[in-house]
């Protein structure tokens, strides 16, 4: 455990330095998302990183989408906000892996905060919503290159049976993704509470 702790120290520290030299908007969302990646072997931490790096760029697209498309209508953009927030919520209980789910869900989430903030022009919402997702890949980057360089002077936890399943391919959903009515439950119940926070 003080192996890991170490570990995740010092992929927080690193990142932190660049966030702070780089002047990153919300970088303290780049260091949650060093603390809350999935380990496991050096792999697994890699495997698991690439999962949050493309799930953080689809979050990313999703919400500069739907910015865009009803930014100038406030009941639309409203609705919008809910549906964002119903999908975190039922993506983080069906989709098969977490750190996915994470990734996915933390951009979302950030571009509410962003594009809420008064006095902003449009340009600057879009610019502080890139360099938001920019801080998060770059932490999960950082992770992935202090597990990997860490394991290779033996200072990282080692499966061998995690490398042999490298090259199985795992559903993206959980199987009764789309026909267990728990999941929308859920995630409506979920919607509901963020939803009156953010009123």
């Amino acid at each position: 455990r003080a192996a890991a702790v170490g570990r995740i120290v010092l992929a927080s520290v690193a990142t932190m330095l660049i966030v702070l030299i780089a002047k990153i908007p919300f970088g303290f969302l780049a260091v949650l998302f060093v603390v809350a990646m999935p380990r496991g072997d050096a792999s697994a931490t890699v495997r698991n990183g690439l999962r949050m790096v493309l799930a953080t760029a689809a979050g990313a697209a999703v919400a500069l989408v739907s910015l865009n498309l009803f930014a100038d209508y406030p009941l639309a953009y409203f609705l919008s906000v809910v549906g964002r927030l119903f999908l975190v919520f039922f993506l983080t209980r069906t989709l098969v892996n977490p750190a996915t789910a994470f990734g996915f869900g933390i951009i979302l989430i950030a571009a509410i905060v962003v594009w809420d903030r008064p006095g902003v022009t449009v340009d600057g919402q879009v610019e502080t919503t890139l360099w938001t997702a920019v801080g998060l890949v770059l932490a999960t980057l950082v992770t992935m290159a202090t597990e990997w360089s860490l394991a290779q002077f033996g200072h990282g936890p080692s499966d061998p049976g995690t490398t042999a399943k490298t090259g199985t391919a795992s559903p993206l959903f959980v199987n009764d993704a789309f026909a267990n009515p728990e999941y929308v439950g859920f995630a409506l119940k979920g919607c509901l509470a963020a939803t009156t926070c953010y009123l």
